[in-house]
């Protein structure tokens, strides 16, 4: 999907989602109003412009914060908050989802375009992209689409959720170096490979290289690791060390040698693994 097909896709549901809540009504309520404005600064909320950061971006997410505080399941608002966010990230949404929905393969050549992606997107625009933002905007959707279903209302909001949890998985192994993840990341890299993927199934996506793409990381670990799916940083490092990196020998042996060859080609492919990639196990 190009970044103009994927922009008027979110275009043309932000202007229905308004005319069925708002166009009907008569004079404007203040959480309108600030919708309003959130609407008008998040399209110029640009994440290869940090002149933009503390203007646009800022100005779109306090005004949906707003709304927030009042209604956090307001899905309109989460998704401009989300929005503002990837910008404050220095994430290029459109970018990345391109590079989403265009994955090729199951093979670690998804995680090492990715992480070159990161690095090239970085310095072309001069951000470094923050990843405290980044899980931000995953959590302000997940608030608001808890206990909620696909819809015509809600598609693209889960679009956007199961993308960024996707994109997250991959600029955790991009920006953390090996040795120094964290159990936090461990954490939130299992969350976002079980649910990203559901996620975009549920608005939709069925291209299965996109959804295999998301899950990959978590199904090598999951079966390759001696503590399976209680798997820790130490996976994480070896990760990064095998799929992005071009030396080092991983912690853990997976029941390989001792040399980096040996312990990688064991770590990317466990017994299962393409199993668990197309069925999310």
């Amino acid at each position: 999907m190009s970044r103009l097909a994927i922009k008027s896709f979110f275009s043309v549901v932000i202007v229905f989602v308004w005319f069925v809540f708002v166009g009907a009504s008569g004079c404007p309520t203040a959480t309108e109003s600030n919708l309003d404005t959130a609407r008008f600064n998040i399209d110029k909320c640009d994440p290869s412009d940090s002149t933009t950061f503390t203007t646009f971006c800022q100005a779109a997410l306090d005004a949906a914060t707003l709304i927030l505080a009042d209604d956090p399941t307001n899905v309109e608002a989460a998704s401009i908050a989300s929005s503002a966010r990837l910008g404050l990230a220095g994430v290029d949404f459109l970018q990345f989802i391109s590079k989403l929905v265009g994955a090729q393969s199951t093979s670690t050549q998804d995680t090492k375009e990715f992480a070159d992606l990161i690095t090239e997107v970085e310095a072309a625009n001069g951000v470094t992209i923050n990843r405290t933002q980044l899980r931000a905007a995953g959590a302000v959707l997940e608030t608001a689409l808890t206990g909620l279903s696909g819809n015509s209302l809600t598609n693209s909001a889960f679009f956007q959720l199961g993308a960024v949890q996707a994109v997250e998985t991959f600029v955790t192994l991009a920006k953390v170096s090996a040795g120094t993840f964290t159990d936090s990341d461990v954490s939130q890299f299992k969350s976002n490979a079980k649910n990203g993927d559901s996620n975009l199934s549920v608005a939709g996506v069925s291209d299965a290289n996109t959804l295999r793409a998301t899950r990959e990381g978590h199904c090598r670990c999951k079966l390759a690791d001696p503590l399976g799916e209680n798997y820790g940083t130490s996976c994480l490092s070896d990760l990064k060390t095998c799929f992005i990196e071009s030396s080092g020998i991983p912690i853990q042996s997976y029941g390989a040698g001792a040399d980096r060859a040996s312990r990688c080609s064991a770590l990317e492919n466990p017994s299962g693994v393409a199993t668990c990639k197309d069925t999310n196990q």
